[in-house]
C-alpha cells in the first residue's frame, strides 16, 4: 500500500458544513465504488485478504476468518451454518 497525502473521506465529511457540501463527496465515493466493481474477478479466485491470508471481517470472531476458504461456496456454507445455529439459539430464548 502506498501513502497518499491528503484528507480521508471521514475528515472531509466532518469538515462539510452542510448537506450541500457533503453531496459531492458521496458522489465521489459512489464513483470510486463503481470503478472498483468494474475490476474483473478471476473465476478461480477465493475469498481472502489482499495479502492472500485469511480474510478479515467484523462477521468473524476477532475479525479474522477461522479458516482460509477454498471458494465462495465454502464461505457461504459456513455463514449459512452459523445463521442456522444462531436461529436455533434465538428461537429458544
Amino acid at each position: 500500500m502506498e501513502y497518499i497525502p491528503g484528507k480521508t473521506v471521514g475528515q472531509r465529511l466532518e469538515q462539510a458544513k452542510s448537506p450541500q457540501e457533503s453531496e459531492p463527496i458521496y458522489w465521489l465515493i459512489a464513483l470510486a465504488l463503481s470503478e472498483l466493481h468494474r475490476i474483473p474477478i478471476v473465476a478461480e479466485s477465493r475469498p481472502a485478504a489482499v495479502s492472500g491470508g485469511r480474510m478479515l471481517h467484523p462477521f468473524f470472531d476477532d475479525r479474522l476468518a477461522p479458516i482460509h476458504y477454498l471458494d465462495v461456496q465454502q464461505l457461504e456454507e459456513h455463514i449459512n451454518e452459523v445463521n442456522y445455529i444462531l436461529s436455533l439459539i434465538l428461537n429458544r430464548i
